[in-house]
């Protein structure tokens, strides 16, 4: 019941999400062309997902795993530099205890490896920019899949 009880809070951060990218800029691509409203909604859903089954159901901000992984989305330093070093940012990991730096983040991170689907992009979160090809990281996606349906 506690995943209910979060999706408004969800969907509200979310469109704050599109509003900062959307003032910010962030969201242009290689053409410099603005992303579309339909596809930040498609890459916002994708994001809830793996921030959910990194949390199993419940987001924590705050939360920062043994391995020293942080935020809603458990980002650690290798795929925050990635990212920073594509958007040309200084994002810090105690940065992206925020939602919408973590969704920064993880979007330019998708953009560097071209990452298009979401079976990519779950996959490449937890396993690196190979990880759509490594067989270790099926398990992964299939738990994300559980909070898309």
């Amino acid at each position: 019941m506690a995943n209910l009880q979060q999706s408004p809070r969800i969907v509200n951060r979310t469109v704050v999400v599109f509003c900062v990218l959307a003032l910010a800029g962030i969201g242009r691509a290689a053409t410099n062309q603005p992303p579309t409203t339909s596809k930040l909604i498609a890459e916002a859903r994708i994001f809830r997902a793996i921030c959910l089954w990194e949390h199993r159901g419940v987001i924590r901000p705050d939360d920062v795993s043994k391995a020293g992984a942080v935020g809603p989305a458990q980002i650690r330093q290798i795929f925050l530099d990635d990212a920073n070093e594509y958007l040309g940012t200084s994002f810090t990991l105690e940065d992206c205890k925020d939602y919408v730096v973590a969704f920064t983040v993880t979007r330019a991170y998708w953009r560097k490896y071209n990452l298009k689907t979401d079976e990519q992009r779950a996959r490449a979160h937890y396993g690196g920019p190979r990880g759509p090809q490594r067989p270790c990281t099926l398990e992964y996606w299939q738990g994300v899949q559980t909070y898309l349906r």
